[in-house]
């Protein structure tokens, strides 16, 4: 008896990342509601890719330390720069030896005060309440930027689910929240550093949520979810 073998057939690395992204996003959506309406899993998919281009932002820059390191190390050899130029006898003899040097101290001593403020004024920036850099790793954010991806991630299924909520839909549980997160959060980045725990981490972001930024990326999701449901509703 003979006996038959098929071939198993396997999807592309890009067509399986895909189709979990789908999968996931959906799951996000039904985890704040269900059956989870078109607009809703469309708006979540796209700013899933705002919570990953923040991810990669955050995996590149520096920390309060390593910021508070560079600029004391510019600034530094900034002053050194500075007090060398201030010596006549030196900058006579570089004039003597190098003609072309000449006026070299007029040039570079505005640029050098320049420097000098410039970087004591961003190392206080980084110190906290008691004058010390923050240890661990967190990052210095430019002014108006958005913060760690989490708090991203929160945000925006914070204002999916108060949409729903304004919208006649029933209100998510905060475990219904922390779900839709971590499948948001899954959809394209792994759970690195969380454990096995699903909703292991996600409290703290949900609960400090206040940032200028992200309000302005709330706004923004409030904004595509009103369009979206409007498109929704003129298509049924």
């Amino acid at each position: 008896m003979g006996v038959e073998i098929t071939s198993v057939v396997e999807l592309p690395a890009n067509r399986r990342l895909e189709e979990t992204h789908r999968a996931r996003i959906r799951r996000a959506a039904e985890c704040l509601t269900s059956p989870a309406p078109s607009c809703l899993i469309a708006v979540l998919s796209r700013f899933s890719f705002d919570v990953k281009t923040q991810n990669h932002v955050d995996a590149f820059s520096p920390t309060r330390k390593q910021h508070f390191e560079t600029n004391a190390a510019a600034n530094h050899d900034a002053r050194r720069l500075f007090e060398f130029l201030q010596q006549p006898f030196v900058t006579d003899f570089l004039t003597a030896h190098s003609p072309q040097s000449e006026g070299l101290r007029h040039q570079f001593e505005p640029f050098l005060l320049q420097i000098l403020v410039a970087t004591h004024e961003a190392r206080k920036t980084l110190l906290d309440e008691h004058g010390k850099v923050p240890s661990g790793a967190g990052r210095a954010r430019l002014p108006g930027a958005l913060p760690p991806a989490r708090y991203v991630c929160a945000a925006i299924i914070m204002e999916a689910a108060q949409f729903l909520a304004e919208n006649g839909f029933s209100t998510p549980s905060k475990t219904a929240l922390y779900d839709a997160a971590t499948e948001l959060w899954t959809s394209l980045l792994p759970l690195e550093g969380w454990g096995n725990t699903r909703r292991f981490g996600w409290k703290s972001y949900f609960d400090d949520n206040g940032d200028d930024s992200l309000i302005r990326l709330r706004h923004e999701v409030r904004r595509q979810l009103d369009i979206e449901m409007s498109l929704f509703s003129l298509r049924k």
